[in-house]
């Protein structure tokens, strides 16, 4: 005869809460570094390597992490990259006024032409700070700009001829 058994026992749907976790999912990081630390504190993981760059972005903005998904262990660390609140100045000379301003704009820099009446086709000779300069956010660059304003390429309009003038 059969001997009886025990009806095996389903395993429960909550984890044992006295049992650490053997891995723990790693968390999309957004934000500032404050925000980040938190959310990795939250999770059971701990701030790892903290390396700032020169960004577009506000000085301590998360712009990515290691590892960027997947599993670790209770405690284990994530490195970050976040923005150090400077950028590099990008070449404008060569550009146009338009152009260059939408550059360094995008590259989070406050700029201004040094004629305000010149046309957004208008040729970049310099910037000042030059190019290269690393510069805190928001500060203001000038765009120093050429005497004339570029013709459009074809055929060129021949001199008046004739007479003095008078």
């Amino acid at each position: 005869t059969p001997s009886p058994t025990a009806a095996p026992v389903p395993p429960s749907a909550e984890p044992d809460p006295t049992v650490p976790p053997a891995e723990v999912s790693v968390p999309t990081l957004h934000g500032s570094l404050a925000d980040a630390e938190a959310a990795l504190r939250a999770a059971g993981l701990a701030l790892g390597t903290v390396t700032r760059v020169e960004s577009a972005e506000a000085a301590d903005r998360v712009l990515s992490q290691q590892p960027a998904e997947g599993v670790l262990p209770p405690g284990g660390a994530v490195n970050v990259t976040v923005a150090s609140g400077t950028n590099v100045l990008p070449q404008a000379s060569g550009l146009t006024l338009g152009a260059a301003s939408a550059l360094l704009s995008s590259a989070g820099f406050d700029v201004v032409g040094d004629r305000p009446d010149a046309a957004a086709s208008t040729l970049v000779v310099r910037s000042e700070p030059g190019a290269g300069a690393v510069l805190r956010l928001g500060v203001r660059v000038t765009l120093i700009l050429s005497g004339a304003t570029p013709t459009p390429t074809g055929t060129a309009t021949p001199p008046a001829s004739g007479g003095d003038g008078s």
